[in-house]
Formats: C-alpha cells, sequence, structure tokens
C-alpha cells in the first residue's frame, strides 16, 4: 500500500508541476489550477504552451518593453488560455524570484518596474493587454 501511495504522489506531481524550460521560465501545464487576477482571464479552457509558442510569446512581449529592460534576466510564468477562440498565454515578469516561483504563479502587490504581465495572442502575433507594476 505504500508503495502505491508514493507512485500516486509521483504521479501527480509530474502531472500537476510547471514545466521548467529554464532557470527562469515555468510554463504551467493546462491541468493546473490558475488564478489570474488580470482582467477577468479565468478561463477553463486552457491549453500547455509548447516551447516554440513560449519563444514565440517572449518575442512578442520582449518588443513591448524599453531596450534598456534585460528581459532575460526576468522570472518569468506561463499560463495557457483560450479565448474568443484564440490561443493566448499569459505571462508574469518578476525581476526577483518568488518564494513559490515554481509551483505558483506569482502576483506581487506593486513591484514598480520590477514586475509585467501581460497577454499575448499568439495566434495573431499581438499583445492584448500589457501592464507594467502589479496593483497595489
Amino acid at each position: 500500500m505504500k508503495i502505491y501511495a508514493i507512485l500516486f504522489f509521483l504521479i501527480s506531481n509530474f502531472i500537476f508541476s510547471q514545466i521548467k524550460i529554464s532557470e527562469k521560465q515555468f510554463v504551467f501545464t493546462k491541468e493546473n489550477k490558475v488564478y489570474i487576477d488580470y482582467q477577468s482571464l479565468n478561463s477553463n479552457c486552457r491549453f500547455t504552451p509548447s516551447v516554440e509558442e513560449i519563444s514565440q510569446t517572449d518575442k512578442i512581449f520582449k518588443s513591448e518593453l524599453s531596450p534598456k529592460i534585460d528581459y532575460e534576466n526576468y522570472y518569468r510564468n506561463y499560463v495557457g488560455i483560450i479565448l474568443r477562440g484564440d490561443k493566448m498565454i499569459f505571462v508574469n515578469l518578476n525581476c526577483k524570484k518568488n518564494d513559490n516561483f515554481e509551483k505558483d504563479l506569482f502576483q506581487p502587490q506593486g513591484g514598480g518596474s520590477c514586475y509585467f504581465r501581460g497577454l499575448i495572442n499568439i495566434d495573431k502575433n499581438i499583445t492584448e493587454r500589457f501592464t507594467i507594476t502589479a496593483p497595489k
């Protein structure tokens, strides 16, 4: 019985954990329960973004930022959402690593120029929404 419990724990952690792309990039799978406090984006219609879709997202998002911002040095969480029939990726960027970064979608209060978030429409190659700093 102990073996089944350990096996269940390992499988559930594998299935319901984020996918680590790099030390600073984590993707939530479609099975992850994620609350997004950003302009009513809590959709039950989710997908797990591929590495190619994350690269596309980064390229689009990076084009919105000042060249002075070193995008690659920010910690990033990604959530795939389908809205209005389009594939979109919600992305959080933070210049500091949050304690729960690898387990949860970080949503700081405030954050100044250290924090960005946005919604990238990867079907249309555009930024749907973009915010610098978090709400206080």
